[in-house]
């Protein structure tokens, strides 16, 4: 190295640099890779008078070969460095894009929970607290609003679907995730099925809670006219409530533990009990 400077030192002086003192002030280190930079920019035109340098001509051919191929390195390092710096630059735009387009979503499906769940509290009132059986008047005149409202809903759910797949909790929040399952959980038996395997992939990967695929698999078979699995969907024969057709009826408690459900001879208790 110590040659290596002397050497360069050597270039600028024939070439008459005016920043040799300034370079002399550095550590060899940081002149040497300075002067090589320098050079490699083609800021000087280098006179060399072989006479006045401190070396000899084959050293300075090593010099100059030793020269080029740090220059080839530094060049390397300089665009492996800008490579990472670029892609890393994208992912953080990339990621800050992102992040708002999921906030705008969660928001909208915060939304649309509330506006989902508004007619759902009443109808549920009428039906388990009051004991009306949903023929009866009063269940009948908040259907055609619920149903209204539950279009508007899944419209807008859907696309976000269609473009984004089922957002999980890490994306949006448990809010907004929940959104997405009752909304597409109260619609017609072919939009479950459609989207009922994106729900399955994020509950397998761990981003949607394992109730919620619980429920809509449920849903899904009865409308099938299949037996059920976890036991959710309760319908009301002479004025209690009883599960739809269940697969392997002495293992549905250990499969509701599993995905978080209550016992299901307590939530029957208590529904018929009320």
């Amino acid at each position: 190295m110590a040659a290596l400077v002397i050497g360069v030192r050597a270039v600028f002086i024939a070439s008459e640099a005016v920043e040799f003192n300034l370079l002399s002030k550095l550590s060899p280190q940081v002149e040497c890779f300075w002067c090589l930079l320098l050079l490699s920019l083609n800021h000087y035109q280098v006179k060399v008078k072989m006479h006045a340098c401190l070396f000899s001509p084959t050293d300075f051919t090593l010099i100059l070969v030793w020269t080029v191929v740090t220059n080839l390195t530094l060049t390397k390092i300089f665009i492996d460095f800008m490579r990472k710096y670029y892609l890393l630059l994208c992912l953080l735009f990339s990621a800050s894009a992102y992040a708002q387009d999921y906030t705008a979503i969660k928001n909208k499906l915060e939304m649309m929970y509330e506006t989902d769940q508004r007619y759902r509290i009443i109808l549920d009132s009428l039906f388990t607290k009051a004991k009306l059986e949903w023929t009866d008047p009063q269940i009948q005149k908040w259907i055609p609003v619920a149903q209204r409202q539950d279009s508007i809903n899944l419209v807008e759910t859907r696309a976000i679907l269609d473009q984004h797949g089922w957002l999980g909790i890490d994306q949006i929040g448990k809010k907004a995730n929940e959104s997405l399952f009752l909304i597409i959980q109260h619609a017609d038996s072919s939009i479950i099925q459609r989207y009922f395997p994106l729900l399955a992939q994020s509950y397998e990967l761990g981003q949607t809670p394992p109730r919620y695929y619980a429920l809509m698999l449920d849903r899904l078979l009865t409308d099938l006219g299949q037996k059920q699995v976890f036991g959710t969907q309760l319908k009301k024969e002479n004025g209690k409530f009883v599960t739809f057709p269940l697969q392997d009826e002495k293992g549905v408690e250990q499969r509701r533990k599993r995905m978080g459900l209550e016992p299901l001879a307590k939530q029957l208790k208590e529904l018929n009990a009320e």
